[in-house]
């Protein structure tokens, strides 16, 4: 296959080669063009990079199937298509550029990759009103004033009223101007703007949070954890909600001139993360998930209710907290409900994440999940941004055990049929919420990574808002109940936390996100679901990820028989290169899990690609995330798994190899072996 495919658009310069000419898309030479598509016919080795550079083709990002944008400023295309190894090669397609959702016709702006020849007959026009969008630039576009100048007068418009932030630029366009600001060579594609939104202890002991308390000291203690959200209590240091006192290290006011939170979504989400409470009529204790660890929070609730704190480069969210108070976690509950689709504040999170290593970043889901066409089944394909990227840990919702808090999923007014309308909300903890959004993201990968509780989870209650009982009822004042992926998330960033504490107190060592989010999904827990046929599955899916966060089988308290390896970031792949981890099992019926991560080099499409192999003595293999009987692998996502239940006594490999790679890629690999006697690992 040979298909390009790039902002959810796809041409195939070989099934449609007498088209493209009919259409006159490829260009004899790049004299209108600085940019260039460079497909080749396998991943490109060190050499064949080495030889594209010396030809001056800097290579900026990968694209499927094996397609690079390169950066080219010479006009002769014929020295990069003689190259042994080139299939095919064109300047970067106008086609490519305007998004399918921003197109007239509803039918093609809600569908998945569309064929860059149909796309060039419809009206590429925005619906007939301005509307602000988000022109990307291409990865090494230096924004000046030349350039400032000439988006200003594509667009027609001040230069004063645009808003560049990092390698993009937001602004206002009027319909007939879409095409001009297109034509500019720098700018990669354009994007709709999708305003962000919030999405809006029990959930303790279905994460077995409990558990490992009592068997280890590990409550979050020595870890400074950030969120972005409406804002927290009073908004001061000094007179805090009794659940915080002490730990509350400093508060940001981005959107307001105050931090306080008049809306309560902010100090509910501070309380599942990091709240240390006690109601003596709701029960006594009312703890987050890791309640010794020390709050950042950063309001970006502005006085419209919106959220016009969020900067426009979300490195300028991410850094403060990082740099000036050691915050290696950042949790939110906010985003944009576009569907899947990979936007710049997607870039602009794997990009923090690929720079900070040691920077675990988690994102809801998002609460949009539907069943549109009333079949009584949750649809695929509703995932939030920036929960699209691939370097955060995004978070769904799974139900909470309160039965005693349950309405009918029927109340939100959007779950019309059956066995979904008349289901309590928070009945079954094996259940995935109805809202909570799917996967996958329009580019296939897999989302959520994992679930959480997300109904009927009671946390603290700002004392500058009104509470409510629509998702449960308190009967204590400092204390009340909500729903959504933004009610997961947070219970997830706890328990990073106490990652994070196991490996400095256990190990004496500072673990990569990658690690975390390896540890996370590799102990998570299949959920069986609650309907027929079940709205779970086989791990991984689209509705739970890789499942539901259980910190006993992530942290401990382990089994007598359990075994675990781990490596963390030691060592940088290249294309073609293998590195290999044996294993030895003794006993009869072990269950082998072992889940591999890595943090990607920010783009849309998977740029770096990392193959992980099980392969038995026997001759038996499984590829990660692939069926057993699968030779193929997985080409989307930087997560993969294989999960071996009964596996023969004998020595094993795990073999992790670079199938494709633009820069130098590390990884975090987490191997466990249950209900085996003896193991014995060496690594080359």
């Amino acid at each position: 296959m040979s298909k390009i495919t790039i902002n959810s658009i796809s041409i195939d310069p070989d099934a449609q080669k007498s088209t493209i000419a009919f259409n006159s898309l490829m260009s004899s030479d790049s004299s209108d063009s600085n940019y260039i598509l460079v497909q080749t016919d396998v991943p490109l080795n060190r050499s064949q990079k080495t030889q594209l550079i010396n030809l001056d083709a800097i290579i900026l990002e990968y694209v499927p199937e094996n397609t690079y944008i390169c950066r080219y400023d010479l006009v002769d295309l014929n020295v990069i298509r003689n190259l042994p190894f080139v299939k095919w090669t064109n300047v970067y397609l106008q086609g490519f550029k305007i998004s399918p959702r921003l197109l007239v016709d509803d039918s093609l702006r809600m569908s998945g990759a569309r064929s860059l020849i149909e796309l060039d007959s419809v009206e590429t026009t925005i619906l007939h009103h301005p509307q602000t969008v988000v022109a990307t630039l291409h990865r090494n576009v230096v924004i000046n004033n030349n350039l400032r100048e000439r988006i200003a007068n594509a667009a027609r418009i001040d230069q004063e009223s645009m808003h560049f932030n990092g390698n993009s630029v937001q602004l206002l366009l009027q319909a007939q101007y879409l095409s001009d600001l297109a034509h500019i060579d720098e700018v990669r594609h354009v994007e709709e703007y999708i305003t962000p939104q919030f999405f809006d202890s029990k959930a303790v002991e279905i994460l077995q949070a409990n558990l490992t308390y009592a068997a280890a000291p590990l409550e979050g203690e020595g870890e400074i954890i950030a969120i972005a959200d409406t804002g927290f209590d009073k908004g001061t240091l000094d007179d805090v909600h009794s659940a915080f006192t002490g730990r509350v290290v400093k508060l940001y006011a981005l959107g307001r001139k105050t931090a306080s939170d008049p809306d309560g979504h902010g100090t509910h989400v501070a309380g599942s993360v990091l709240g240390d409470g006690y109601s003596e009529t709701m029960g006594g204790e009312i703890r987050g998930t890791a309640p010794k660890a020390k709050l950042v929070l950063q309001s970006i609730l502005d006085c419209s209710g919106g959220l016009g704190g969020l900067p426009g480069d979300l490195n300028d969210l991410f850094s403060p907290p990082y740099n000036d108070y050691g915050a290696r976690i950042h949790t939110n509950s906010w985003g944009a409900a576009n569907h899947g689709v990979y936007n710049i504040f997607c870039q602009q999170v794997d990009q923090f994440a690929w720079e900070h290593r040691d920077m675990v970043i988690c994102f809801a889901a998002g609460n949009d999940g539907r069943d549109s066409n009333l079949n009584g089944i949750i649809d695929n394909g509703s995932i939030g941004a920036p929960g699209a990227s691939k370097n955060c840990i995004t978070v769904g919702a799974s139900e909470n055990n309160r039965p005693e808090q349950a309405k009918p999923y029927s109340t939100l007014r959007v779950y019309k049929s059956e066995p979904i309308a008349s289901d309590g909300w928070s009945t079954n903890p094996e259940g995935i919420a109805a809202f909570s959004s799917r996967g996958p993201t329009q580019n296939g990968r897999i989302k959520p990574d994992v679930v959480a509780p997300g109904t009927a989870i009671l946390s603290a209650l700002s004392r500058k808002a009104p509470g409510n009982n629509t998702f449960g009822t308190s009967t204590d004042p400092n204390y009340y109940f909500l729903a959504g992926t933004s009610m997961a998330t947070p219970l997830v960033a706890g328990c990073a936390a106490l990652i994070r504490e196991y490996f400095r107190k256990q190990y004496n060592h500072k673990p990569s996100s990658a690690l975390v989010k390896a540890m996370l999904i590799n102990g998570a827990q299949d959920i069986t679901g609650q309907y027929i046929p079940s709205e779970a599955g086989d791990i991984p899916n689209f509705a739970e990820g890789f499942g539901r966060v259980n910190l006993t089988t992530t942290i401990g308290p382990r089994t007598k028989n359990e075994i675990v390896v781990i490596k963390d970031e030691d060592t940088a792949l290249d294309t073609g290169d293998e590195e290999k981890t044996e294993v030895e099992i003794t006993e009869e019926k072990s269950t082998l899990k072992v889940t591999l991560v890595w943090t990607d080099y920010p783009g849309e499409a998977l740029q770096n690609d990392l193959d992980l192999t099980v392969r038995h003595e026997e001759g038996k293999e499984r590829h990660g995330n692939m069926s057993p009987l699968s030779t193929g692998f997985d080409r989307c996502n930087n997560v993969e798994q294989v999960i071996w239940q009964g596996i023969n006594p004998g020595k094993l490999e795990v073999i992790i190899h670079a199938h494709r790679i633009i820069e130098p890629q590390s990884y975090a690999l987490v191997i466990r072996i249950i209900d085996n006697k003896t193991c014995h690992h060496s690594s080359s």
